[in-house]
């Protein structure tokens, strides 16, 4: 079955969302979940197919005002990701730090502000290339002996 491009339009002044099937025609929908729905059900019955196997994309249209607050939205979502990763990445150097002078653990934590065990997390990688270094020289102090 083909693709129907569906619009779906929210009309204030008749409480509404109103929708156009392009190539088929135009109802109206209650609710954003009465969208679908309906249009399926329009196109069904201008094709004599099955409302339920309608393929279709909607294409919600909004006024420029809300798009652009969704769009600063989804700006802001995106910078707020890459600042909790720019936070992660310094408190992981922070913590490799205060560990690599021989901190404990418990004072580490304290300064950084996280509980020892986010401490050992962020520690682990260094502690585990390091046991593996020092299983790989015994292996070779081995071999060579």
């Amino acid at each position: 079955m083909a693709t129907f491009d569906v619009s779906a339009e929210y009309m204030p002044d008749a409480s509404a969302w109103v929708i156009r099937v392009d190539g088929v025609g135009a109802a109206a929908a209650k609710s954003w979940d009465e969208v679908t729905s309906v249009a399926a059900r329009l196109i069904a019955e201008a094709s004599g197919g099955d409302a339920s196997a309608v393929d279709m994309r909607v294409d919600w249209l909004l006024p420029d005002e809300v798009a652009d607050a969704l769009d600063a939205a989804d700006t802001h979502a995106r910078e707020e990701q890459e600042a909790h990763h720019a936070r992660m990445l310094s408190l992981r150097r922070a913590a490799r730090l205060l560990r690599g002078v021989g901190m404990p653990g418990r004072d580490a934590a304290r300064i950084l502000g996280i509980s020892k065990s986010r401490v050992f997390q962020l520690t682990a990688e260094d502690a585990e290339v390091a046991e593996v270094a020092e299983v790989a020289e015994a292996v070779d102090t081995a071999k060579g002996a």
